[in-house]
């Protein structure tokens, strides 16, 4: 006996005492972690463990209780009906248990969360009223059971509102294609190759008809999204075609510049901007241009506006300014010929005489008209321009 309790045995024991009091410490603790959040999934599942739950749901359910200073703690360390205890068995099935409760909230809100974007989705497209909306989503709360269930009967009811106005959805959809059509400026073959557009006896109509409309409203809008940059550029690029031709039409008006003070500083104000953006119009051109072929070689196809490739719709509209500034420049250099033509015919060839700015040169025969129209009043005239005499001393004495 007494080599038993020798010192050394004595520590020995000391320290396997104090190891198993931290032992049986760390495994309670943890044991109580992994009930609570054992039981805080089962809330969020909504199980009861009284009605739905396993025999090991009712022990976990049971297990902890509040101590006088509120913190939890095990209602036994070892199992009975009511409670897990703390055994390594208990803490591998509590472990198992934990794993299994968090698969089926993940299960659970990826259901909820596919059934909720239908439903979304049907409620938009079937127009149902905000009023039944927020009835049903405040109706609905958590992931227990009852919240699927009613998800799943919702969408019921509206997949077979749905299948009764199929006709009416189908149609709305077509009128969407339609403006789609428009904004992307398609063109005839790429309407026809849409063949379910096509579809006209009612009796056709159905979910899957429906469903590749929208799959190709889809498209479209895709399509539209990536056109929308350049549609932006040749929107500009057409604004400053006609702000050009604008610009022209005012040059040739000499009476724009007759306006005096504010009137004038305004109109010129107006034709600098003008010249201004008309100057960057050869830069535009050319970054269109360039984004026309990236289109191109990436589309395989040309970039259609209002019906036509807008690559062609440029070269167009370049060969038809060229030629406007030709007419042009041939009707000023015809116009300075007849002047010249006037003015050789009254003065002579080789005369040097330049008519003033705006003043017309007129011909010998307009010439002679004007004066022909004064012959009767030249005696009068010629009377009334001499100059009057001085009233006489004696007039000027008697008055």
């Amino acid at each position: 006996i007494e080599s038993d309790l020798t010192a050394e045995r004595r520590e020995q024991f000391h320290r396997k005492r104090a190891e198993m009091k931290e032992e049986l410490h760390s495994r309670t603790s943890a044991v109580i972690q992994l009930l609570r959040s054992c039981q805080h999934v089962m809330h969020e599942l909504r199980i009861e463990t009284d009605q739905s739950g396993t025999e090991f749901d009712r022990q976990i359910d049971g297990s902890l209780v509040r101590s006088k200073d509120g913190s939890f703690i095990m209602a036994s360390k070892f199992q009975t009906e009511t409670c897990t205890g703390i055994s390594s068995k208990a803490y591998d099935q509590l472990m198992t248990r934990l794993e299994e409760l968090n698969g089926e909230k993940r299960r659970r809100k990826t259901k909820l969360q596919d059934m909720g974007a239908s439903i979304a989705m049907l409620w938009e497209k079937l127009r149902i009223p905000e009023e039944e909306q927020r009835a049903f989503t405040e109706s609905v709360q958590g992931l227990g059971l009852d919240t699927i269930a009613k998800g799943e009967a919702e969408l019921e009811r509206l997949l077979f509102f749905k299948a009764d106005m199929i006709g009416k959805l189908v149609a709305e959809a077509r009128e969407t294609i339609q403006s789609l059509w428009e904004e992307t400026n398609a063109t005839k073959d790429q309407r026809s190759s849409f063949a379910p557009y096509s579809v006209e006896s009612e009796s056709l109509f159905n979910d899957e008809l429906l469903e590749k409309h929208e799959e190709y409203i889809q498209v479209l809008e895709a399509r539209l999204e990536n056109m929308k940059p350049i549609l932006k550029l040749i929107k500009h690029r057409e604004e400053i075609l006609r702000e050009r031709m604008e610009y022209e039409e005012l040059q040739k008006d000499p009476n724009r510049l007759q306006q005096r003070g504010a009137s004038m500083t305004k109109q010129l104000m107006r034709e600098e901007k003008m010249a201004r953006r008309i100057k960057g119009l050869p830069k535009l051109t050319r970054d269109l241009n360039e984004k026309l072929h990236e289109w191109k070689e990436l589309n395989h196809e040309n970039f259609q506006y209002h019906g036509e490739a807008y690559l062609d719709v440029m070269e167009r509209q370049e060969e038809e300014w060229k030629q406007y500034k030709e007419n042009e420049l041939q009707h000023k250099l015809k116009k300075k010929q007849e002047e010249q033509t006037l003015v050789e015919s009254r003065f002579g060839a080789g005369s040097k005489f330049k008519p003033l700015p705006g003043r017309k040169v007129l011909s010998n025969a307009q010439s002679r008209q004007n004066t022909t129209r004064r012959a009767p009043g030249d005696a009068t005239n010629k009377a009334s321009s001499r100059p009057r005499a001085a009233p006489t001393a004696s007039r000027a004495t008697t008055h």
